[in-house]
């Protein structure tokens, strides 16, 4: 089995939901699953989703830079990728501690 990728994204609500048909997309030409990252109010979005193995719903503490570090660093062993759909300076922190693609 294949690891899983995982993706943040953090608002927005229009770019979270159109996030899904990507997700379904590579889910169908690559085979890959993700584990999202996003605010707790937008997890639900995401839940029952094919391309989707697990939500990681984020609060406001969880967003702090020394968090986002720590999670990036954490989740980076247990993934084989990130991908940042947010590009803000949360998800580059988190990006920035990610070891690996």
């Amino acid at each position: 089995m294949t690891l899983p990728w995982a993706m943040i994204r953090l608002s927005a609500l229009g770019d979270v939901l159109l996030t899904t048909g990507v997700l379904e997309y590579w889910r169908q030409t690559r085979d890959i699953t993700f584990t999202v990252l996003t605010r707790t109010a937008l997890a639900p979005l995401f839940q029952h989703h094919p391309a989707v193995s697990r939500i990681i719903p984020l609060h406001a503490e969880d967003l702090t830079p020394a968090s986002l570090a720590a999670l990036g660093r954490q989740l980076s062993k247990e993934h084989a990728g990130l991908v940042d759909l947010h590009g803000n300076l949360r998800s580059r922190i988190l990006s920035f501690n990610w070891k690996g693609p």
